[in-house]
């Protein structure tokens, strides 16, 4: 997943980088590239498509973030974000703009040489008509069945497993909202306090979702750096936010507001869930006082 951005912003390796993520049948489709939308199937189609706009080595565009996978017969599907920015360089005057971004809805198979794209689409932001991800995603949350570690020690990795995809269905089910609030306040125990605006329990927070923009393909909260740790009643964690209007119809993009999460986590017979959620508004640095420099500028 994460050679995805690479592969395509440097069209490495003559695009082939880019192609050899998908199996030799792969599809790629960008649903916002004409009326109908273009689908790209083949290792020279996906090759050229890397190589097509601006490429390069040093070339960074895609940042893509919020993974949420689930396994199917066949395989596996998922769902991730992506903002697509134009980064000037300061050295020539030229300023940074998000360009566009949405999110991908994916299909992925093992193959002979490891896990690979069957297909990914694109679907650009909107809160317009509604485009249907894959229904193992629209769920809720799937308990993940692990032991439980023993007080005050470690957590095992299915345990960071289960609480990094806790984290990652958060956008979803606030952005997406399918079922007014239910999905994103499962997300909670019970008894769960959210902070800022301070909610408690599953039907204020379903409330709370349901009033918030929302739409079936809407793209808004950027989730990165994520931090888990071990607590001997559960775990803890923290996550920097941004969150992100992407413009409709020519309109410009803007940051709404940025921050960061901070979380206690508690396992219960459903999973892990949010015990509560604090998000905390991010402030203007002030850069240390520097000592007087003597001698020419």
């Amino acid at each position: 997943m994460n050679r995805y951005g690479w592969a395509l912003d440097t069209g490495a390796d003559d695009g082939l980088a880019y192609a050899d993520l998908y199996a030799p049948d792969g599809t790629f489709t960008g649903t916002n590239q004409g009326p109908g939308g273009r689908t790209y199937q083949g290792r020279d189609a996906l090759a050229a498509l890397a190589r097509g706009g601006r490429r390069g080595p040093l070339f960074v565009s895609h940042y893509v973030t919020n993974l949420v996978v689930e396994p199917t017969a066949d395989g596996a599907v998922g769902r991730t974000y992506v903002a697509i920015f134009d980064i000037g360089n300061g050295g020539n005057g030229a300023k940074s703009r998000l360009d566009h971004g949405g999110l991908y809805n994916d299909v992925y198979v093992r193959t002979a040489v490891g896990w690979r794209f069957k297909s990914r689409t694109y679907y650009e932001s909107t809160s317009g008509e509604p485009v249907q991800p894959p229904p193992a995603l629209l769920a809720a949350p799937t308990p993940l069945r692990v032991a439980s570690p023993a007080k005050g020690s470690a957590l095992t990795v299915d345990d960071y497993l289960a609480i990094q995809q806790l984290v990652n269905r958060y956008p979803y089910a606030l952005d997406v909202d399918p079922d007014e609030g239910a999905s994103y306040a499962n997300l909670f125990t019970p008894d769960a306090v959210f902070r800022q605006p301070r909610t408690e329990g599953r039907e204020a927070l379903a409330r709370l979702a349901a009033s918030a923009p929302h739409g079936p393909k809407f793209v808004r909260h950027f989730l990165a750096n994520q931090l888990i740790e071990p607590t001997p009643e559960g775990a803890t964690g923290k996550q920097y936010l941004v969150v992100i209007d992407i413009g409709e119809n020519g309109m410009p993009s803007s940051i709404f507001l940025g921050g960061h999460y901070e979380d206690v986590y508690a396992k219960t017979a459903e999973g892990w869930r949010f015990k509560t959620r604090t998000f905390i508004s991010s402030a203007t640095g002030n850069p240390p006082e520097q000592p007087a420099r003597r001698g020419a500028q």
